[in-house]
Formats: C-alpha cells, structure tokens, sequence
C-alpha cells in the first residue's frame, strides 16, 4: 500500500496494522529478516494456547551485509533479559514486557483481537514498539517465548538505530517516552508496576533536563528536573536542581 503523500513511521504502522484481517500479524522492517521456521513457530504456539496475546522469540544482530555479530547478538539478549527466560509461558509478563522491555515488537506475531488498534496515538512517534508491546499486555493476556534466535535484527548506518548524542534528538526521544509513561501511570491494570514506571519518569524528566542544560536553557532544564524530583525525589535530580544555580535551601523545599 502506498501512501500519498507519506505518513511517516508510525502512522504508516498503524494503517498497515488496521488493514490487516486476518487472526494474527507482525511486523517486518525492510532491512531485517526471518527464519524459515519464525512465523511457523510463533503461530503454533499461538493456536495450541488461546490465552496467548502474542508470541516472540530471540534475535541476531547483523549488519548490514547479513552478517552475524556473535558478540553484540550476545550482549543484546542479556541486555533484555531474554538469557534467563524458559521457552513457553513467560511469568509476569507485565515486568517482562514493560520493565525488562525482553519483547522486541517488531519480532513479535500478535493476536489480532488482543490489540486495540484505535489506541495508537501520534504521540508515540519512534516509540511505536514499545507502545504496541503495551497495547499486547494490557488486557491480561499470556505471552509465549522461544529462545531460539528465528530473526535477524540488521544495526547499520541507514537504520533507525541511535544513540542521540544530539541532544536535540535526544529531547525528541524522551519527549514521546514521557508521553508513554504517562499514559502508563494512567492505567490501572499497570498498577501493579506503577512504582517502577514512575521512577522511570523520574529519569525521563531528569535526563530532560540535563539535554536542555547543554542546550544552555536552563529555565527549560529547571522545571524539568523539579518534575524529576516531584515524580521521584533523586540525587540526580537534585543535582540537576544545583546545577541549574538554584540554592540548597530552595532546593531543600522542593522536595
């Protein structure tokens, strides 16, 4: 399907996930690829177990010639948590998916009528796996993992990969992960890891704030690390708080 003119990244996904009919789908970025057995494996073990709200599995890193990475393919599955996770039922899916983030969307095969698809906001920008990782696990569903690596995730100059060393691209990154735990903190069938989310938004709010300090504003960064220390007082966001001029004793009353 083309469109005209372009909708971009995240609005392109979610009409593409609209049309979609049948009972599953998933997502295949153009310079990533699966295994032969990938969809097989994941749609088995969707069908065998109707309380499954998706399906995933590990992955390799490659670059941009196909070429396995053995080392970064190793240090990303533990990054993730995926090293420690049994093949089947994952426990505690909301800390699997949302904390340890071990579910990579874009490798994932989710059940159609487990996700509602008018939930996907612009405002989730380049935070759209994320975001559909959450719409899978809201409803209490159960998760299936493999730990066999069927996909192959390609790390090369044209992909969408950073690092925001900018830090004005660093301020759109934590701009639409703001939006996100907001909306988490929204949500009461998070409740249970509402404490971890807000200390995460602590963090957005503090790192915030010190993009803005190197961007020399330091009203924008001031109010930015009081919201730190207002959602999750920190000796970070404390040490923003001075940072930005501001003395002990004010310091001392805002949090």
């Amino acid at each position: 399907t083309h469109n005209r003119p372009a909708l971009g990244t995240v609005r392109n996904l979610r009409e593409g996930y609209r049309k979609c009919t049948g009972k599953y789908f998933s997502t295949l970025n153009d310079d990533d690829y699966y295994h032969p057995e990938y969809i097989n494996t994941m749609v088995t073990a969707l069908e065998n177990n109707h309380a499954y709200a998706l399906a995933f599995c590990d992955h390799y890193i490659a670059d941009g010639e196909g070429n396995v990475d053995d080392a970064a393919t190793a240090v990303n599955t533990s990054r993730f948590g995926r090293d420690i996770l049994q093949e089947g039922s994952v426990p505690e899916p909301l800390r699997v998916g949302m904390l340890s983030q071990s579910i990579p969307a874009m490798f994932a095969v989710f059940r159609r009528d487990a996700v509602d698809l008018n939930d996907f906001p612009d405002e989730v920008s380049s935070g759209y796996d994320y975001w559909l990782t959450y719409l899978g696990l809201r409803g209490g569903g159960q998760i299936y993992y493999s730990p066999k690596r069927l996909t192959y995730y390609r790390v090369h100059e044209g992909s969408q990969t950073s690092t925001y060393t900018d830090p004005r691209e660093g301020l759109l990154s934590l701009k639409y992960s703001e939006y996100m735990h907001h909306r988490f903190l929204a949500d009461a069938s998070l409740r249970s890891i509402h404490a971890e989310l807000r200390a995460r938004l602590a963090k957005i709010h503090m790192l915030t704030g010190m993009n803005w300090l190197r961007l020399g504003n330091r009203s924008e960064a001031f109010r930015q690390f009081v919201k730190s220390c207002k959602t999750k007082p920190s000796a970070k966001g404390g040490a923003g708080l001075l940072l930005c001029g501001l003395p002990i004793r004010v310091f001392l009353t805002m949090i």
